[in-house]
C-alpha cells in the first residue's frame, strides 16, 4: 500500500513548517487592519509581511530543491538555487529595514537618516565576502553568497529588529504592561 509519509524525512517536515510559518507571518500581518491604530507600528508593518512573504517562499524553495534535487539537471538546480539566495537576500533587507523602521520610531528618526549608508555598508561586507574567494563558481558560489548573506543581512537585520521590538515595547508600555 503506498504510505504518503515514506519518503518524508524529519528535516523535510521541518522546512515545510518553517516555511508556512513565514508564510503565516506574512498573510496574518498583511491581514491586520491599522488603520485605526494610533501605534506607529503599523506603518512598517508591511515590510514585516514582505519578509515574511519572501523568506518562506525561500525557505519552500529550498525545500523543493532537495527534495526534486535528484530528478533536476544541473542548470534547473543552478536557477533555483539564484531565485532562493536572491529571495533570502531581499528577505533579510527587508528585516533589516523593519528594525531601522522600529529604531527610528523610537529614537525619534536618528537611525533613519543612516539607513542608505547602513544597507550599503552590509552590501560592501557581502560583497567583500564573497569576493574573498575569487575562484568559486557555480553552485559554490551561491553557496558562499547564501551563507554571506546570513552573516550581513540576516544578523545585522536580526539584531536591529530585536534591538528595535524592545525598545518599542519599553515606549509602549504605558498601554499595557502586559501586553508590552
Amino acid at each position: 500500500m503506498f504510505n504518503l509519509f515514506d519518503n518524508i524525512t524529519p528535516i523535510y517536515f521541518l522546512y515545510l513548517l518553517y516555511g508556512a510559518s513565514f508564510l503565516f507571518l506574512g498573510v496574518s500581518m498583511t491581514a491586520k487592519d491599522m488603520k485605526g491604530s494610533n501605534l506607529k507600528l503599523g506603518e512598517s508593518l508591511w515590510v514585516l509581511s514582505s519578509f515574511g512573504f519572501i523568506h518562506g517562499a525561500h525557505e519552500w524553495l529550498e525545500l523543493g530543491i532537495w527534495i526534486e534535487g535528484k530528478n533536476l539537471l544541473y542548470q534547473q538546480i543552478f536557477a533555483a538555487k539564484t531565485v532562493s539566495v536572491g529571495f533570502l537576500i531581499f528577505s533579510f533587507i527587508f528585516l533589516t529595514q523593519f528594525g531601522l523602521a522600529l529604531i527610528s520610531i523610537v529614537h525619534k528618526r536618528c537611525l533613519w537618516k543612516f539607513k542608505s549608508a547602513i544597507m550599503a555598508g552590509l552590501f560592501l561586507i557581502w560583497l567583500l565576502y564573497l569576493l574573498h574567494d575569487i575562484g568559486l563558481h557555480g553552485l559554490h558560489f551561491l553557496i558562499r553568497a547564501d551563507i554571506g548573506a546570513r552573516y550581513t543581512f540576516g544578523f545585522v537585520g536580526g539584531l536591529l529588529t530585536s534591538y528595535g521590538l524592545i525598545a518599542y515595547s519599553r515606549e509602549i508600555s504605558y498601554l499595557s504592561r502586559p501586553v508590552s
